[in-house]
């Protein structure tokens, strides 16, 4: 049955979405994930299959998606004064009627240490957010750039705290790491792999697979994802035809699709893209890196 949830959860909610909805469905956190009230009917049926419970935050929230990522919207905002026809709730699942409500109260009342625990999220990532936050919202409440920041490099970074793959649903991260060499977060992203492997294991393996790639993050130019090839010390080899943007057709995605090679400056910004005839461009990008999410172990 658990497995027929899941499938039917995949029919509206990304790979990430659901896998978050199940792990609170199974006692191991309590989740908020944010949905069209006309969704909920839908979801309250599939909740209560699993024995599992949800309340409603208390105001509809509104949400504007980032701009360069696609349907991605990394800030929501509660409004009791929404006017829309079809209002957002923002909903907390889990085993439990009491977690459930405890965790809405935190929220209510910002208390961010104890709610971001409630939500799995491990002590020094809810310091970072907290450190962060004001510096986030000048990029569109953000964290990449700050991670990135905090990690000091860009390239040979452990697959598991891949959050580029978060902008296409297919992150094993719900929350921003302080560093994108974090340990709590690697422990937290390897759980919910076995936790995926109980479920589907095809789908597990595809979704580890998928946070081995190469990426530009961009503020407002997109995201890009791109599986690398090789790299031989001076520049790294890429698969054009794996290329998948927030912006496809993109001037960044339309030289990318036409790239062979980037030699790359880390987090510099500077970086360079060579295509078939070995012609090389120069990008610098304000508010962009180049990551390399490689190392699985």
């Amino acid at each position: 049955m658990i497995k027929d949830v899941f499938l039917k959860l995949r029919e509206r909610l990304t790979v990430t979405a659901a896998l978050e909805l199940m792990e609170a469905t199974a006692g191991r956190k309590v989740s908020r994930l944010g949905f069209s009230e006309n969704h909920i009917p839908w979801l309250d049926e599939l909740i209560s299959q699993l024995g599992a419970y949800w309340v409603p935050a208390y105001a509809p929230f509104q949400h504007t998606p980032d701009l360069g990522k696609g349907e991605w919207a990394s800030l929501a905002d509660q409004n009791s004064q929404l006017q829309s026809t079809k209002k957002s709730w923002q909903i907390f699942i889990s085993n439990s009627l009491e977690r459930a409500c405890s965790a809405r109260d935190m929220e209510s009342r910002n208390d961010e240490r104890t709610f971001g625990a409630s939500l799995g999220i491990p002590k020094c990532c809810i310091d970072f957010y907290l450190r962060e936050r004001e510096r986030a919202r000048s990029s569109q409440n953000d964290f990449t750039l700050l991670s990135a920041s905090e990690t000091g490099i860009s390239m040979g970074l452990p697959i598991w705290t891949n959050t580029l793959t978060q902008y296409f649903g297919t992150t094993l991260l719900s929350f921003a790491p302080c560093s994108y060499q974090c340990e709590a977060a690697i422990r937290y992203a390897r759980e919910r792999y076995a936790f995926a492997l109980e479920i589907d294991v095809e789908m597990a393996k595809s979704l580890v697979t998928q946070q081995k790639t190469g990426g530009f993050y961009t503020e407002f130019e997109g995201v890009h994802l791109f599986r690398l090839l090789r790299y031989d010390g001076e520049k790294f080899e890429i698969e054009s035809d794996s290329l998948k943007s927030t912006i496809p057709g993109g001037s960044l995605n339309v030289k990318l699709a036409q790239t062979r090679y980037i030699h790359a400056g880390g987090t510099s910004g500077l970086i360079e893209l060579e295509g078939q005839s070995g012609h090389l461009e120069s990008l610098a990008m304000e508010q962009s890196i180049f990551f390399d999410f490689s190392q699985e172990s």
